[in-house]
């Protein structure tokens, strides 16, 4: 009866990881088409100007024009200015045709980190050339390769998302080590780098 009981347990552990795992899959799936979205237009509210940019408000988004198309930011840019960033982890993304973006599948921030990738993988892919390859720092998935900083090289580098206890974007190596205190932060540390990637902010 417990063998039952614990197989059971195992059975409904693995259905839900599976679950995740497919949502999440979704999500990365659809951020390397993110760009073909872009010009989509909304509602569009009053215009905000920010360093010789200007947003438009679209849908409670900061909209923002790239050439033919726009990108969609939850933060504005003086909102997430502030953040620290390494200027050598932005440097190093403009000049790489590829880099892995990974996480711990159990991070309490999973679901913030999954929609991050979405929103800055057609960034570095339109402004670019930087495809960003989605993985894990341990097995998943077959989908999903298992990567961390010690994957890291000259030519490819890692972006490790996590949670943590300071905000802030820092190198180890050739590794971006992104974390944020809340999902909030974590989401604007991932903006302030393609805002800076768009040269919005310097």
């Amino acid at each position: 009866m417990v063998l039952d009981i614990g197989e059971r347990k195992r059975k409904r552990e693995e259905k839900r990881k599976k679950v995740l795992v497919l949502f999440i899959a979704a999500i990365m799936v659809l951020s390397v088409f993110g760009v073909v979205f872009y010009g989509f237009s909304g509602d569009r509210g009053e215009e905000l100007d920010y360093n010789g940019f200007k947003f438009s408000i679209v849908d409670r988004l900061y909209r923002l024009k790239i050439g033919n198309g726009y990108a969609d930011f939850n933060l504005h840019p003086s909102q997430v200015e502030e953040f620290e960033t390494d200027k050598n982890a932005i440097d190093m993304l403009k000049t790489r045709s590829m880099a892995y973006y990974t996480s711990d599948f159990h991070d309490p921030f999973n679901s913030t980190i999954a929609l991050m990738h979405y929103n800055l993988a057609p960034v570095l892919s339109r402004q670019n050339s930087l495809y960003l390859q989605p993985s894990y720092t341990t097995e998943v998935s077959e989908n999903f390769p298992v990567i961390t900083c010690s994957n890291a090289t000259s030519t490819v580098p890692v972006i490790y998302a996590k949670k943590g206890d300071e905000n802030k974007v820092e190198m180890d190596g050739y590794c971006i080590i992104i974390t944020g205190t809340t999902p909030v932060n974590l989401a604007g540390l991932h903006e302030n780098i393609a805002y800076r990637l768009l040269g919005v902010i310097e």
